[in-house]
């Protein structure tokens, strides 16, 4: 009698443990899971800023481009110099599509300072 107790009790401890070590791999099955889904979702995240990013640079420097034929096309006309608001605007324009054109290659150079390259990103997003 004594004995079948004992024989039962190591049976219920042993179906125990079995359950104990079942749920326990199976919490890690789905924390695997979850973990490869959330790290998808991640990549799939990063690559639409990296494109948005991109977008917004290239877009930048599409406009800058613009800006420099048109400005190759307003000298090539002869324009009045004597109005001072269309020489100063002639001024401005010139100096623009120049600044601009500096920001983007330190944002786009592999040199230029990592927080000029993150704070330029951050604005385009």
């Amino acid at each position: 009698m004594v004995s079948d107790l004992a024989v039962d009790l190591a049976v219920l401890a042993g179906g125990k443990t079995q359950r104990r070590l079942e749920h326990e791999a199976y919490g890690r099955a789905r924390q695997a899971q979850q973990d490869k889904r959330k790290q998808a979702a991640r990549s799939s995240h990063i690559e639409e800023r990296r494109a948005k990013a991109l977008d917004a640079i290239l877009m930048d420097m599409e406009s800058l481009h613009r800006r420099r034929r048109l400005l190759d096309l307003s000298h090539a006309e002869e324009l009045e110099a004597s109005d001072l608001r269309v020489t100063s605007f002639l001024a401005w324009a010139a100096a623009t599509p120049k600044a601009r054109t500096a920001d983007c290659r330190t944002t786009l150079s592999l040199d230029g300072p990592p927080a000029a390259v993150t704070r330029r990103i951050r604005r385009q997003l």
